[in-house]
């Protein structure tokens, strides 16, 4: 090889050295911690009806090795329902006002692909908790305004992929998607504007579906497993 041959290779090399020195390391590295909380929200306003929910799902974990982490989840939550009718051929309104509320904690499994700075990733959280829901409406026949109160237990299992990315390797922006499980062991108490009271004992109560929600990441912590690829031989 000459001179000129030389000076190529040696500025190649340079430049792989510098190349592989700015690359981010891997953020998901076992012994790193992380810090994560999702919300979503969904309003519907109509003429006679209102609708509002909002989710938020805090996650703390720990990778246990790389990209694979375990942790505490949690899901916080909120429905309301409004609903008001005038009728005024005979002077009446028809209404009904109904609050839930819900709150469980519970393990999560979370694993990564890709990344510095883009990784798409998938979760499993099964949280156990609490529900409760209050209702008052008008909607019976004579027009006797009723309370109903419903609470119980609550479990939620939560399926979800997602893709995120990083700044840094320290904190990042997810948008994610949810199947849910739910269920919920309730009992029901009603009351008349009378004073009559009547009690309902526990009933199961199931429901599925699907959603996003978009949140925000914090990695953090001493990183015991690999910090970037290794250089080829």
């Amino acid at each position: 090889m000459n001179a000129r041959t030389f000076s190529l290779l040696g500025m190649l090399g340079l430049c792989m050295g510098l190349h592989a020195q700015s690359e981010l390391p891997d953020p998901f590295r076992k012994g790193r911690f992380f810090v994560s909380t999702a919300a979503s929200w969904k309003t519907q306003d109509y003429d006679l009806k209102d609708t509002k929910t909002w989710n938020l799902e805090p996650v703390v974990g720990y990778f246990v090795r790389d990209r694979l982490a375990v942790g505490l989840g949690g899901v916080i939550g909120l429905h309301a329902f409004d609903y008001v009718q005038d009728n005024t051929a005979v002077g009446t309104t028809s209404f009904k006002d109904e609050d839930t509320n819900w709150g469980a904690l519970g393990p999560m499994v979370r694993g990564h692909i890709g990344g510095p700075r883009i990784s798409a990733f998938g979760q499993i959280g099964a949280y156990f908790g609490g529900i409760d829901q209050t209702s008052v409406n008008n909607q019976t026949t004579n027009g006797s305004v009723v309370t109903k109160v419903r609470d119980g237990g609550f479990q939620l299992y939560d399926f979800g992929a997602g893709l995120a990315y990083y700044y840094k390797g320290t904190v990042g922006i997810e948008f994610m998607g949810h199947y849910y499980l739910g269920y919920a062991q309730t009992t029901t108490d009603i009351t008349y504007d009378t004073g009559e009271q009547v009690h309902y004992d526990k009933s199961k109560n199931n429901a599925d579906g699907g959603g996003a929600s978009i949140g925000l990441v914090v990695l953090f912590g001493l990183a015991k497993g690999q910090s970037a690829a290794a250089p080829a031989n």
